[in-house]
């Protein structure tokens, strides 16, 4: 039981109540907890009777779900061509961070609820680009301030350094120099609770990476496109019937859909050599990638050589393996998860999630 005052300043004690959410694929309830389902936009309602038999409800505006994320994440001191990170500080006690440009969020991280965005890094020698999902680099702008550009128009403003103190924590510095030969950090600013681009004295943060797995099924299906008869180095074509029968095998029940966008999300990674399952899915997609874009898209062999897992990759994603920053610290798990008690007050902030989540 609980209080219930309602607008005109009265008070009640409420004995039953209801959570109900007017679409259960986007935000679904169980009890007094809500999770994040899909994609879409939901109102959350509550019912509740007093004592006396006396009705009340409440719900909130509409609540936009864009996406949803879980998993395990642990955190990385040492970072490589190809690895995927996200960007967190760890030193704040309510956070709700963001980096923000023209194009609209790509980095958010929050402690309740939970969000990640993903960026991969790309080598440009000791430098890296931090790549997003729609394949823009992150480059500073101007004062504390971030922009998204393609590939194409990269500068030394969309490259940075990455190192670690100490205490693990990440300095990631921008290439281009900001007079005096120095240079814009990214940094968390406990002022304005955002990550943003500093030359000092914020607070430094901390990177870390998706704990990778992939069923049996998918790594079966992984060994079967590294057996594929074809030369990686291109001199050779592989087998059209081949092609069609691992197309077969992906479409078939033995992958499940999330089988099926592990494969599709899965690096491009050409290990040498390619050890662990990880590895092994990882080298099959630039496999995968090189025949799609050798024979597919610059030969226009779509027929024979369809891009059945629908990655779409362009010249240029297939990523060799060459470390660039080492350490020897390996430090804890974090599991990101979206598991909040609801209060009307709490829930009528927006959410921002981005991956399909598993409760």
């Amino acid at each position: 039981a609980f209080n219930w005052t309602p607008a005109d300043g009265t008070s009640t004690q409420i004995s039953t109540y209801e959570w109900t959410s007017n679409k259960s694929d986007v935000i679904s309830i169980s009890g007094n907890t809500y999770t994040a389902v899909g994609a879409g936009k939901a109102v959350i309602s509550i019912s509740a009777t007093d004592e006396t038999g006396q009705l009340y409800s409440a719900s909130t505006s509409e609540i936009e779900v864009v996406g949803v994320v879980s998993g395990a994440y642990e955190k990385v001191t040492s970072v490589k061509n190809g690895d995927v990170v996200t960007i967190v500080c760890e030193t704040a006690e309510s956070q709700l961070s963001e980096i923000k440009s023209g194009d609209g969020h790509f980095v958010y991280y929050s402690t309740s609820p939970a969000s990640v965005f993903d960026l991969t890094l790309v080598a440009n020698g000791s430098y890296f680009a931090l790549e997003t999902s729609e394949n823009k680099y992150l480059s500073w702008n101007s004062s504390t301030k971030f922009a998204l550009v393609d590939p194409s128009e990269a500068t030394d403003n969309s490259y940075w350094s990455i190192s670690f103190d100490e205490n693990d924590n990440a300095i990631i510095e921008n290439k281009a120099d900001d007079g005096d030969d120095s240079h814009r950090r990214i940094e968390w600013s406990t002022d304005s609770s955002k990550f943003a681009c500093y030359k000092q004295n914020e607070t430094l943060v901390q990177l870390y990476a998706p704990v990778l797995s992939y069923s049996q099924a998918a790594v079966n299906f992984a060994e079967s496109l590294l057996d594929l008869e074809c030369d990686a180095s291109g001199s050779s074509m592989p087998s059209s019937s081949e092609w069609a029968l691992l197309k077969t095998a992906f479409e078939s029940s033995s992958l499940t859909d999330t089988d099926r966008t592990d494969l599709r999300k899965a690096a491009a990674i050409e290990h040498n050599p390619a050890t662990t399952e990880v590895e092994r899915v990882q080298a099959a997609m630039a496999r995968y990638d090189y025949i799609i874009i050798k024979y597919n898209k610059n030969q226009g062999l779509t027929t024979q050589f369809p891009d059945f897992i629908n990655r779409n990759p362009s010249a240029g994603r297939v990523i060799s393996v060459t470390p660039i920053i080492n350490s020897d610290n390996s430090l804890l798990m974090m599991v990101v998860i979206i598991y909040t008690a609801i209060s009307i007050g709490a829930i009528s902030a927006l959410i921002i999630v981005r991956r399909k989540k598993h409760h």
